[in-house]
């Protein structure tokens, strides 16, 4: 939430299982602007890992390019970072 609106990140996973996304970090050994945030979906609570913080969408192209193998061949959602923070904010998970 704290980054600034308009910037992008690339939204890389969205499982149901949270294990999968601390899985996929692990595997792919992500480090830096990795963040994790839950959301209802269908009822039913959803995981969002985003990577990445880009002042523009060439200068966030051109950094997924320079990803290794195999994470540079794996399907990712460029998003702009305000859609990713109204997201959390209107459809956040509430806990009781």
């Amino acid at each position: 939430m704290a980054q600034p609106v308009s910037h992008y990140t690339f939204q890389l996973m969205g499982p149901w299982a949270r294990e999968e996304v601390y899985d996929f970090i692990d595997q792919y050994a992500l480090v830096g602007d990795v963040a994790v945030f839950e959301r209802m979906r269908n009822g039913q609570v959803w995981h969002v890992l985003v990577y990445g913080s880009f002042k523009d969408k060439q200068a966030a192209l051109k950094a997924s390019a320079a990803w290794p193998p195999p994470l540079n061949t794996l399907p990712s959602w460029l998003r702009k970072m305000s859609s990713v923070q109204q997201q959390i904010k209107d459809k956040a998970v509430i806990s009781q």
